[in-house]
């Protein structure tokens, strides 16, 4: 379950070598759009995307509260708070609700905090994203895209996982 998630979370990140889609799941023509981007033209597309005057904003807690709100700082308190307790060192010079970073987190699937990351943040806010880039030319829709649909099957595989009856030893 890890190597999707660690792999999108590199994705998300600023693009500074080479994208690496081995295990991301992407249609053909999705994969072949984005092969065909060179590094340059994926700065420019993350740059329009997250930083200038920003089409989606890669931080999950801006799509599910405002900017201001307590909820939001909560968040963002939590999710520091879970990073160190995993052991995970997340990149100081992001907000802990970053994608990247919290795509890395959820790669660590054996935190505690593992179901409700992905149902109370990840699952709303990378539909927020979604509807946003949907329908555009912009390439991150089909990173979107995928991370969306490999947290709504992980979900479902973790949920069913649940419901099976363990066998006793």
């Amino acid at each position: 379950m890890s190597e999707p998630f660690a792999a999108l979370a590199e994705l998300f990140r600023y693009p500074e070598a080479p994208l690496d889609l081995a295990y991301v799941d992407l249609n053909d023509d999705a994969r072949r759009e984005l092969a065909a981007l060179d590094r340059r033209e994926w700065e420019a597309a993350y740059t329009s995307t997250f930083d200038l005057a920003p089409s989606c904003s890669p931080y999950l807690g801006a799509h599910l509260f405002t900017d201001e709100s307590p909820d939001r700082a909560r968040l963002l308190v939590g999710l520091r708070t879970s990073y160190a307790k995993a052991g995970m060192h997340f990149n100081e010079s992001e907000l802990p609700d970053h994608i990247a970073e919290v795509l890395a987190f959820a790669a660590h699937d054996e935190a505690e905090e593992w179901p409700d990351l992905v149902r109370l943040i990840l699952v709303p806010a990378l539909t927020k994203m979604d509807e946003l880039v949907r329908g555009s030319s912009n390439p991150y829709r089909h990173l979107i895209a995928a991370a969306r649909q490999t947290v709504a099957q992980t979900l479902l595989s973790v949920s069913e996982a649940a419901l099976m009856p363990r066998s006793e030893s």
